[in-house]
Order: C-alpha cells, then sequence, then structure tokens
C-alpha cells in the first residue's frame, strides 16, 4: 500500500522511499528503517498525538531495540528535512509539547506511483521561472553586452559616413 502526502509524495513503506512529483518524479528518495517506521506510525494515527513511549515501542522496542529519546528526535528531523527536501514545504510534523507528535498532512491512499501522472487532483508545477544559474547569466550577460557593441559600432559607422 502507497500513501499520497498533501497530493505530492508517495510514500512507500514496504521499500522505504518517498517519491516526489514537484521535483523527481522518477527518482525515490530513500528513508532508513526507523525514520520510515515514523512516517508509517504517524500516518496510521494520523489525527491522534503520538507518544514518545509509543515511538519507542512500534518503532524500534516491536524489532528488538532498545534507543533513547534522542534517537527518535533525530529520526523526526531526518523526517522533516527529508520532507521538505522533496517537496512538502510546510511543516506537516507537529510537536505538541509533553504530549507527542502528530501528523498535519493530507494522506491518502493510492495503488501504485502512476498516481503522480495521471490523477486530476495531482498538478505538476511547472517551472517556467527558474532562475539562470551563474553560468548563465554571465554568458546572456555577455551575449546581450556584445549585441550593444555591435549596435554602438554600427550607430557610429553609419554616422562617420
Amino acid at each position: 500500500m502507497l500513501y499520497c502526502i498533501n497530493n505530492n509524495v508517495i510514500f512507500d513503506p514496504l521499500k522505504h522511499t518517498l517519491t516526489s512529483s514537484k521535483f523527481y518524479p522518477e527518482k525515490d528518495t530513500r528513508l532508513n528503517q526507523p525514520t520510515s517506521r515514523c512516517l508509517s506510525l504517524l500516518i496510521e494515527r494520523k489525527g491522534s498525538v503520538i507518544t514518545q513511549e509509543d515511538f519507542m515501542n512500534e518503532v524500534w522496542r516491536k524489532h528488538g531495540m532498545e534507543v533513547t529519546v534522542n534517537t527518535l528526535y533525530q529520526n523526526i528531523s531526518i523526517l522533516r528535512k527529508t520532507l521538505k527536501r522533496v517537496g512538502i514545504d510546510e511543516n506537516i510534523i507537529i510537536t505538541v509539547p509533553k504530549k507527542g507528535i502528530t501528523l498535519s498532512a493530507k494522506v491518502e491512499t493510492v495503488a501504485d506511483k502512476s498516481f503522480l501522472t495521471t490523477s486530476p487532483h495531482l498538478v505538476l508545477e511547472q517551472q517556467d521561472d527558474i532562475p539562470l544559474n551563474r553560468k548563465g547569466s554571465l554568458s546572456l550577460f555577455l551575449v546581450l553586452w556584445m549585441a550593444l557593441l555591435l549596435s554602438l559600432f554600427a550607430l557610429w559607422t553609419a554616422f562617420n559616413q
């Protein structure tokens, strides 16, 4: 089962991957297993606050590992950064002080990744306004400068004849 998060990222809990429709729909971003299990738990219990103890039990102890709370928060941090990198800019993982963590996102189950290209609900953003990189900017500047010089030279020769 795959999950579509905020209509633009597909999460595959079996492969531990996130796939973005915004940036690289053909490339998966891999999560480590505990981070993937954290996201799975947040999705399964969407709308409720999950305590540290629940995370520890479901993500690590069930798999024979004992870790510190710091490890939990490192994995949540990794998850937040990865979600941002694949195109979810808003903070959808909310820390509720002294209670736990909850997921604040639109999540739908989807059959496969073809949803990325065929869903009428999903709008792939076209980036026509991508800024030029430095090399491209320099080339454009030189071309425009040469055009200006040629125009001035043509005017000067026409004026002096």
